[in-house]
């Protein structure tokens, strides 16, 4: 089963914005798909502080072994900088959760 690497927004709201990652999560999860939500390296960060850049690239580290990167709405300088690793690795790149669901059911349609 292919992981799926969840990218959106963190900075601008980490709460927010963590929370709208957990719930776009949990469609998946739901469905038995493998996530990772980087923006659960809050609670991370919270025990143990680091610079932006330290968890940016270490997130950045799981892309090459997920199959897929899903792009969460909304501006991100971060997102952005996944989203240009997984082109470069030829990921697939969905717009939203149902984006993604919706070419599965497709596909498995056939």
């Amino acid at each position: 089963m292919e992981i799926i690497y969840l990218s959106g927004p963190y900075s601008s709201n980490p709460e927010l914005n963590t929370k709208i990652a957990i719930r776009e999560a949990m469609k998946l999860i739901k469905r038995g798909y493998l996530v990772i939500i980087p923006h659960l390296m809050k609670y991370c960060d919270e025990e143990d502080p680091q610079d932006y850049e330290f968890w940016l690239n270490y997130v950045c580290k799981w892309i090459p072994r997920c199959g897929v990167l899903i792009r969460l709405d909304g501006h991100s300088p971060g997102a952005e900088k996944e989203v240009e690793i997984a082109k470069q690795l030829k990921k697939p790149i969905y717009k939203s959760v149902e984006d993604f669901l919706e070419r599965k059911k497709d596909k498995s349609e056939r």
